[in-house]
């Protein structure tokens, strides 16, 4: 959890935030003073005190023809993430499930967050949309192959009301991907860290299919455990640290629940 308390003025998050935008176009992320001067309304004696500023309380550093961000300064973690998997519909070669991510996700940086990030990715059933809920809406995005290039989607979704520093979202989706028997594999890309991550895998389909868990494995860092309980594989993780990967290995036995 974010503990820090800095000392923001509306000076200094503009800085930052014009920082930001230069950065993305600087190589080496280092920018000149006269760069960052012409990007503000200010003296040049008011932007040698804001940066001063933001020297002292650690945002920023000095660099060899410039000035640069000492850390990334929009930073997110998922306090928890739950995701459910429900089989919608089946076929002899194919199952068709439903994913429902729950998240709460808390701003760790010391600006507001204004935007969230989701990627959907992997066998996408483009008859279903990803839908968003948050902030007391919803939001509908069609998904097919010109949006999610190689079954990969990436959205930059708008907030209503910011996230303060220290502040949580609640928020919701929820999308259908195909899965193939014999076996085939559900994966997670660790784009935040996440403290706390429960998903929950259906163990049938009525009396047609058993699915079981294969292998469960995270790359790089984490801990991941598993249980079953009467309806569902739960698969368990904590601390799970960004950037990385969970997967998890899906076996699917149409026999298994037939007497």
């Amino acid at each position: 959890m974010y503990t820090k308390e800095f000392n923001l003025d509306e000076d200094l998050i503009t800085l930052i935030r014009i920082m930001m935008e230069l950065l993305l176009k600087s190589d080496p992320p280092c920018i000149k003073f006269m760069d960052i001067h012409r990007h503000v309304s200010w003296h040049q004696q008011k932007l040698t005190k804001v940066l001063k500023k933001g020297i002292k309380l650690g945002l920023i550093t000095q660099c060899e023809n410039g000035y640069a961000l000492a850390t990334p300064i929009t930073k997110s973690i998922y306090e928890s993430m739950k995701i459910v998997l429900t089989i919608a519909y089946s076929t002899d070669n194919y199952l068709i499930m439903r994913h429902r991510v729950y998240a709460v996700l808390r701003n760790v940086g010391p600006i507001n967050i204004e935007r969230i990030f989701i990627r959907v990715y992997g066998d996408i059933y483009w008859n279903e949309p990803l839908r968003i809920r948050y902030q007391g809406i919803e939001i509908v995005k069609e998904l097919n192959s010109e949006i999610c290039p190689q079954n990969m989607c990436n959205f930059i979704i708008e907030l209503n009301r910011p996230i303060k520093p220290g502040g949580l979202l609640k928020y919701n989706y929820e999308f259908y991907l195909y899965y193939h028997p014999p076996k085939d594999y559900f994966s997670i890309d660790l784009i935040n860290s996440i403290k706390r991550l429960i998903i929950k895998v259906p163990k049938n389909y009525g009396n047609y299919m058993q699915i079981m868990l294969g292998n469960v494995e995270v790359v790089d860092t984490g801990l991941v455990g598993t249980q079953s309980n009467k309806d569902f594989h739960i698969v368990q993780g904590n601390m799970l640290l960004s950037p990385g990967m969970l997967k998890i290995q899906l076996i699917f036995n149409k026999d298994g629940n037939r007497n």
